[in-house]
């Protein structure tokens, strides 16, 4: 695999993995930006054998968590677009149904902003990228019991504040 190959095959999953962490589009392209440079800087070093995702997803997260560690106010943009597989919606579900759903995910989007660092990040690899918990665990560099304890106290927290709406 190319650099150009690469890029072009991970660039949109990177660019909406860190807008799903960070919160914000600008902050999103801009890091997604500096870890493809910094990609870009390594890549003779790169071992093709290993996985690139699972590298280039290492890279990312961790330059999203220094981010969200320097940031502080955390904006939404809801000008994000909605990805299909965002929200699973039957077709005959009636149509105020399916701005409940939209409104709820938006919430739930929002509350996970106000996550600690490592809890959003594994709250947004597990329930938003729907990644496995090995694969979160060789990301973040946490064990699998530190990435289920990360899980749980994210949930924790995003079911209590949605009880209190």
């Amino acid at each position: 695999m190319t650099f150009t190959e690469a890029f072009e095959a991970y660039h949109q999953q990177a660019f909406r993995l860190a807008y799903r962490i960070l919160g914000n589009r600008e902050e999103a392209e801009d890091t997604v930006q500096d870890v493809f440079l910094t990609i870009w800087r390594l890549w003779e070093k790169f071992d093709q054998d290993r996985n690139f995702k699972s590298w280039m997803m290492k890279i990312l997260v961790n330059r999203c968590i220094d981010r969200l560690r320097h940031q502080k106010n955390l904006f939404f943009d809801s000008t994000g677009s909605q990805d299909a597989g965002q929200l699973a919606i039957a077709k005959e579900v009636a149509p105020d149904q399916i701005l409940e759903n939209r409104q709820l995910a938006d919430y739930v989007k929002r509350l996970s902003l106000l996550l600690p660092p490592r809890q959003k990040v594994v709250f947004v690899l597990r329930d938003l990228e729907n990644c496995e918990m090995e694969e979160i665990s060789h990301v973040t560099g946490m064990p699998v019991n530190i990435v289920k304890q990360h899980l749980y106290l994210a949930r924790k927290f995003i079911r209590e504040r949605m009880w209190k709406q």
